[in-house]
């Protein structure tokens, strides 16, 4: 660090502010476009373990340490998730940091720079301050898109420059809107950049061979954390599907051991939606038969359960207990039926989900070749709720009881069934 001497108007001497000196690890060639392109707005859609919030960090560093007295936002979509990028940009400047703070989360530089943590959770606190330049960080979350009014009156009056990143977002939010105006040649303020998990210099193609055969090649997953594409469509959660639809019904094989999930209905409902048994031949797992009606009594759900079981080999049943379900499981195992309580919690639904849609996409399942079947798993949705959390079903007036059934049967056929487990998923 070096110290220096200026003048007032009036000859009065007064410290200049300091210069620092920092050393900043190398980057990646593909790190390094993004971080030297000098569009106003530069917009990275990338794939996983790309080094975006790296190159966003170093590039804040960067315009902090050689911009005395300037002011730098890091926006994060929450404060916790924005402390990734902020401690890093700390961890770059730590030899030049004067001061220090926790709430708000913010340290001013020698120089006078300053960079602060702000959350785009709260808009009405990104807006009024000269700031010089940002990083967006996963701005592919829905909290940006409340927030992203606010910035841009912020960075208007400063003409400060931006650095927008995320994995590819959500069709229509603001981020698939700003990957748009980066690539639009009407717009040279803006420039986008997408990269590919295969840009990353350490990255095989064994790794990404595995990623597919794992996660599937037309799953959502691999095309967007792996190929960094943006996935679009009618918000459909399968992929795949069309290609398992294959089965055809079969009658019980003397021997084999047969698989039921259940879906109960609430058939005290004004607008009951429906019943549902699957069933599945364990060996090959694959659907050989399906029951649906349409809020029948409890005691009826009782007797087809019941009598599907018993035609099927004293089937092992799996039933979903929460609301209406927990009597009819009862029932059920006063019957004699060999059923057991599937317990469908928050965040494990998704996780069923999750492993269901896998088996679909790597074949390891086989639907059977049923149009409503086909055409309920095609218009099943995931949709983001906040930063981390998501919603799953059908749009509205659609249903989505067989895909809660054959998610049911396909989570049993992976594991043990012995009579005193007791499921909970």
């Amino acid at each position: 660090m070096q110290e220096s001497m200026s003048s007032t108007r009036d000859g009065r001497p007064r410290a200049a502010r300091a210069r620092v000196s920092i050393r900043l690890p190398e980057l990646w060639p593909h790190q390094r476009r993004f971080v030297d392109d000098p569009a106003q707005f530069t917009v990275c859609r990338s794939a996983t373990k790309c080094g975006k919030t790296m190159a966003t960090a170093w590039w804040v560093a960067r315009g902090a340490a050689t911009n005395p007295g300037s002011l730098w936002w890091w926006v994060g979509p929450t404060n916790d998730v924005g402390l990734i990028g902020y401690k890093t940009i700390h961890h770059l400047l730590e030899a030049a940091v004067a001061r220090k703070w926790e709430r708000p989360f913010k340290f001013r530089l020698k120089t006078g720079a300053t960079v602060q943590l702000k959350s785009a959770q709260e808009p009405e606190y990104l807006r009024g301050a000269a700031v010089m330049g940002m990083g967006l960080d996963e701005a592919g979350t829905p909290t940006f898109d409340d927030a992203w009014p606010e910035i841009r009156t912020t960075i208007t009056a400063t003409r400060g420059r931006l650095k927008i990143i995320g994995n590819p977002g959500d069709p229509g939010s603001f981020f698939d809107r700003a990957e748009s105006w980066g690539a639009d040649p009407e717009m040279p303020e803006w420039s986008f950049h997408p990269w590919k998990f295969m840009d990353r210099p350490t990255a095989t193609d064994a790794d990404l061979e595995q990623a597919k055969r794992e996660l599937g090649e037309e799953s959502p997953e691999f095309r967007r954390y792996y190929l960094g594409e943006t996935v679009r469509g009618d918000g459909a959660f399968f992929y795949g599907v069309d290609k398992v639809c294959t089965g055809e019904p079969e009658r019980p094989v003397a021997g084999e051991r047969y698989i039921m999930g259940v879906d109960t209905s609430g058939s005290y409902k004004a607008n009951p939606d429906y019943f549902v048994a699957t069933v599945f031949r364990e060996s090959q797992r694959r659907q050989v038969h399906y029951s649906r009606h349409r809020g029948p009594p409890s005691e009826v759900q009782a007797d087809e359960i019941c009598r599907l079981a018993k035609e099927y080999n004293d089937a092992i049943v799996m039933i979903e207990v929460n609301g209406p379900g927990g009597p009819i499981w009862q029932m059920c195992r006063t019957r004699g039926a060999n059923a057991y309580a599937f317990e469908t919690q928050t965040k494990s639904k998704g996780v069923g989900l999750y492993d269901y849609r896998s088996d679909i996409s790597t074949r390891r399942i086989t639907l059977l070749n049923d149009t409503y079947q086909l055409r309920e798993h095609l218009k099943f949705q995931r949709r983001q709720t906040g930063w981390a959390g998501e919603k799953f079903g059908a749009p509205q007036g659609e249903h989505d009881d067989i895909v809660m059934a054959n998610m049911i049967a396909a989570g049993a056929m992976r594991r043990i069934v012995t009579p005193e487990v007791v499921w909970v998923c």
